[in-house]
This record gives structure tokens, sequence and C-alpha cells, in this order.
């Protein structure tokens, strides 16, 4: 597992972001925009501002957290936007568990892209802005698996970009966006893929709201949408998906319609 940076956390503003030793993608973005770097023992690249900035007046920046599934892989946009970014004081990434202490007057953002534990209130609570990318179009299948749920279920499929509260996925609504899927030739992954291309370049455009705190608040209503755990699918996802993700939509519905009509 790849080692998160939670701990390594720079006092010094001049340090822009840290990134795995190795980060192809990374160190591309970082040398293209004029970072000097040095190596730490643990294996860290701390990419610092150059001297030439020095007389640049920082009267803003942010001290942003990276919350995702896995960290410094060779081809993260998200990554690599955030990294350009001359705003970004720090950029720390982190793919485990923490405690609230770990972050409190740590950060100024928090943006959880793919993370995959549960966020208490108390660990919300230490970040002013606090943001979550997911792949649905809410209030419609909030959780596990959207893609899959918005075909079979034939609800609206899209992204969404939200605040986040204790709830899942419940939090108000920053932007979203529909996305139609390719019924003729997709597949469960490639409609994953293009659900994740369209939220990044959501985000892309969502950034500047978000980090000087005038992104809207659209309240959900908590009755409406779905919700789905992975626990959900286990019943029946083997029987309508005979490639796994790489099984048609089509090919997908028709199986979950037909298993459907038997079990009515």
């Amino acid at each position: 597992m790849a080692k998160a940076t939670l701990s390594l956390i720079p006092a010094s503003l001049d340090v822009l972001a840290e990134i795995k030793v190795g980060n192809i993608a990374s160190e591309r973005v970082a040398s293209k925009i004029g970072l000097t770097h040095q190596h730490t023992n643990d294996g860290i690249m701390e990419w610092r501002r150059p001297k030439s900035w020095d007389k640049e007046e920082e009267a803003v920046s942010y001290r942003v957290l990276l919350l995702t599934s896995s960290i410094n892989e060779n081809n993260n946009p998200l990554q690599a936007f955030l990294e350009a970014d001359a705003e970004v004081r720090t950029l720390t990434i982190v793919n485990q568990k923490f405690k609230a202490e770990d972050i409190s007057g740590k950060f100024d953002i928090a943006v959880s892209y793919g993370y995959r534990y549960i966020l208490r209130q108390c660990q919300l609570d230490e970040i002013p802005i606090f943001v979550n990318m997911h792949i649905a179009y809410l209030p419609w299948n909030k959780g596990a698996d959207p893609n899959l749920w918005s075909l079979i279920s034939r609800t609206p499929s899209g992204v969404t970009i939200h605040h986040i509260n204790s709830g899942v996925d419940t939090g108000d609504i920053i932007a979203q966006e529909k996305v139609e899927f390719d019924m003729k030739e997709g597949t469960l992954r490639t409609s994953y893929n293009n659900l994740k291309l369209a939220i990044e370049d959501l985000f892309y455009r969502s950034w500047g709201a978000i980090k000087n705190g005038t992104a809207p608040r659209i309240v959900q209503d908590q009755n409406a949408g779905t919700l789905h755990r992975m626990k959900d699918k286990k019943s029946f996802f083997d029987r309508i998906t005979p490639n796994g993700w790489d099984t048609k939509l089509s090919v997908v519905l028709s199986q979950y319609d037909a298993l459907s009509d038997l079990n009515d």
C-alpha cells in the first residue's frame, strides 16, 4: 500500500506539494511551472517555490487535503491540477483512516474523491471547506456503484460535487451535470470512466468558487432519491454481468430485466 503523507505536512510556506518519488505525471507538471525539489528520507519529494517567487505577494494561498482511494499514481489529473495551482500552498494526499486531531488547524480545504472511509462529524468540523466528488446525479444513487444503479433502476445518471455532512452523499450541492450512457457500445467500465472524466472536468470549472468560499449550497431533499450499499448488488451482480465490469450496458439491463421478471 502506498504511504499516506499525513504525518509529513510541511511547516514551511515554501513547500507547495508532497509527492512520491517517481510520480512522473506530477513531476512533469511541477517542473513545467518552475518548481524546485528536494528528497526527504521517507521517499517523499517536496516541491518548493523558486526564489524568484519570493518577491511575489502571497495574499491568497490554500492548504489542501485530498482524500482518495490511492495516492501518488502516475496518472492522476486531479492531483496534477491542484499541484499546478499557484494558490495552493500545500497539497497533502491521504488514502488511509485518520483522526480529527491529525488534521486540526492544518488545512483550509478538503476534497474527497473516491475515499473509502466514512468521515465523522468531528473530522468535518476541523476543516472550513469539505467537499465530495460523487459520480451520481444526486439525490439519486447515493452510496456505492452509482453507474450500475442508475442503469438498472432507470434513474438519472450524472455527476455531483457537494459539501459533506454526516450523511451519505446528502450534503448541499455545489454543482452537478447529467451524463448520458452509450447504450450501444458502452460497458460498465467505460460508463464508470466517462463519469470520472465528467466529474473531474466539473471540478476544474468549480474549483475557483470552492476555494474562495463562494460555491453554491443547494439543499438536497432528504426524502428524495435513492441510496445503495456495496452489499445490495451481491445477490444478482454475477448473474447480469457475464463479462464482469466489461459487460455491455445493454446486456446488463436486459439480464436484470429478465431476472426481475422471474422474481415477480
